[in-house]
């Protein structure tokens, strides 16, 4: 992998992630599709969790950075919240917003006709308000029905809101005793468990924890993988473990997190524990692609070249991995949901799974047709704030 500047292997992670997420979606409204491919492909929904791991560690560097530089300020804390969180609010807000009228206008146009939408997007004023301040991860009614996979940008702006209570916490333990820093996770996986337990004897059965659900998504359920993420500030400096035995529990880890997931799929508890469970997975591989970034920081042997033809691919794809996560339900919704309506109309039959693997490649291609001018907008939004 080779290393441009410090956090270069930062963005091959990213790009690993959205390439999961983009795969887990493909297949999600082709009809009548073999069960297996989903079943299969399942395990790209876990490059959320691999995003709230990267996003956990980089909230440290940049709160470390605001403190430095408010360092003499007489309100320093309030005035490093205060710029962290308006950083993050305009980085995310308004290519989120031009999103949600999107999908407004769109989702209102298709009422018109007498077809099936692709998506249920909700109309309501309370929620799309909440969309807008990025508080949707509180609406338990539409947290991800006004923008598809909207419930991942609430939960991460809630994890943003309490990050000053989650840095004290990881600067005392790391001051009293670093070595006991993975409590901090554990201790969020303790909190969740006991959370989602709670639903469970008032409600009687575990169906608020199932993949798709409000507590599934939400800021309690997906909070170890963050922690996680924090605490590799510490553990990428100080680690002792060989890059083969990085990589091998990166691999056992993510075994017991899928084998889990098809073993127990309609055990819904398990579901307060699979996602802190891949979180460590990539703790894992993070420090794994790390120390193999390092390594072949110095250049590119003959014996290397294909791998890293793929891996600065993948970096490529990783720089743009927030444009992909809007035009992702483009290329994996919008896209075969019209060619299906097309099909409909003109009296064709297909095979699900032929169809898609007929889309699959156009999936990726329209996905990736739509990042430039996202991508411009993003960077023209940022030049005018």
């Amino acid at each position: 992998m080779k290393h441009v500047g410090n956090l270069q292997y930062i963005t091959f992670l990213k790009g690993l992630a959205i390439l999961g997420v983009i795969l887990v979606h493909a297949p999600q409204l082709i009809k009548e599709i073999n069960p297996l491919i989903r079943e299969f492909l399942h395990a790209g929904a876990f490059g959320c969790q691999l995003f709230f791991v990267i996003s956990g560690f980089l909230a440290v560097k940049s709160w470390e950075r605001l403190l430095a530089k408010y360092e003499n300020s007489t309100e320093k804390n309030r005035t490093t919240y205060k710029t962290f969180l308006k950083k993050r609010y305009l980085s995310i807000a308004p290519i989120y917003i031009l999103f949600i009228l999107f999908y407004q206008i769109i989702s209102y146009y298709i009422a018109t006709f007498n077809v099936e939408p692709f998506y249920k997007i909700s109309h309501n004023p309370l929620s799309i308000l909440a969309n807008i301040f990025l508080l949707n991860g509180l609406d338990y009614q539409a947290f991800n029905n006004i923008v598809p996979g909207g419930w991942f940008i609430g939960t991460i702006f809630l994890f943003y809101l309490l990050f000053p209570l989650i840095y004290k916490l990881y600067r005392y333990i790391k001051t009293y005793n670093p070595r006991l820093l993975f409590l901090l996770p554990l201790g969020g996986v303790i909190v969740s468990a006991i959370f989602q337990t709670g639903i469970f004897f008032i409600i009687g059965d575990w169906t608020l924890s199932k993949p798709g659900s409000f507590t599934y998504y939400s800021i309690i359920n997906q909070l170890p993988c963050m922690l996680i993420g924090v605490t590799l500030n510490y553990y990428l400096k100080n680690t002792k473990l060989s890059k083969n035995n990085l990589l091998l529990c990166f691999i056992c880890l993510g075994l017991i997190g899928n084998l889990l997931w098809y073993a127990l799929r309609l055990h819904y508890w398990i579901y307060a524990l699979i996602p802190s469970i891949i979180g460590w997975s990539f703790f894992y591989l993070f420090l794994y692609v790390q120390r193999k970034s390092e390594e072949i920081r110095g250049g590119e042997t003959v014996n290397n070249q294909t791998r890293n033809y793929i891996t600065k691919k993948i970096e490529q794809i990783g720089k743009v991995s927030f444009s992909v996560y809007f035009t992702n339900f483009i290329g994996t919704f919008i896209f075969p949901w019209g060619i299906q309506l097309l099909l409909v109309h003109y009296g064709y039959t297909i095979n699900g799974t032929l169809l898609f693997f007929l889309l699959l490649i156009p999936i990726f291609l329209i996905t990736f047709l739509f990042v430039p001018p996202v991508d411009y907008i993003i960077s023209r939004i940022k030049s005018l704030l």
